[in-house]
């Protein structure tokens, strides 16, 4: 829930009620960054957390999606140790066995001893197609947050509008001719004056 700076009145609408119940009902964390550090409004106090801008909400967001990353690499890293110490223990348990039986006298035990080997054999392609999937899928997870990294975004030849506050500007709307605006890139930021206003019209 964000918005830049501006009169008490232009703020006035995240003190009011049903938006406080909105934000408590959300079952989605949610972060309040509107206005400036001195503005405190209801918003601030019923949301998960309060940012003192909207920019700051981004910076603040940030680490929390580089801390999901390294939970799935640590994740990723306990799965396949467990898995791989599991495949030992199991590779011992047949060794021993086959090493018993292939002492053992008698055609039926010879037949058991190459069951359990096929048994054996079939376990253990099973578990590492299983890590295989786990690893498939924690690469996919892992992708997906990094592609949507803010950073990432903006590599891909995007770029970020900011109002004179440092409001994030999402729509032309919010522009006004003449108005000065910052424009971020993955490398820097540019200020840039607003010339004209080409609104889209609505496709029918």
């Amino acid at each position: 829930v964000g918005r830049g700076g501006g009169s008490p009145e232009d703020l006035w609408a995240f003190n009011l009620e049903p938006v406080a119940r909105a934000i408590l009902a959300s079952t989605v964390p949610i972060v309040s960054a509107v206005g400036h550090e001195q503005d405190h409004l209801v918003s601030d106090l019923v949301a998960d957390v309060r940012a003192s801008t909207p920019s700051n909400a981004i910076e603040r967001l940030v680490p929390e999606r580089n801390g999901v990353v390294q939970f799935l690499d640590e994740l990723d890293g306990r799965i396949d140790g467990a898995m791989h110490r599991r495949l030992h223990e199991l590779r011992q348990h047949l060794t021993l066995l086959s090493n018993q039986l292939r002492n053992a006298p008698g055609k039926g035990i010879y037949a058991a001893k190459e069951r359990l080997n096929r048994l054996g054999n079939q376990l253990l392609r099973s578990m590492d197609t299983t890590i295989a999937k786990r690893h498939q899928r924690l690469a996919h997870i892992q992708a997906t947050l990094q592609a949507a990294h803010p950073k990432r975004v903006l590599e891909r030849g995007y770029s970020m509008v900011q109002d004179e506050q440092g409001g994030v500007v999402s729509s032309v709307t919010g522009l006004t001719q003449g108005q000065t605006i910052q424009l971020r890139f993955a490398d820097g930021q540019a200020a840039a004056d607003v010339h004209t206003l080409n609104p889209m019209e609505d496709e029918e």
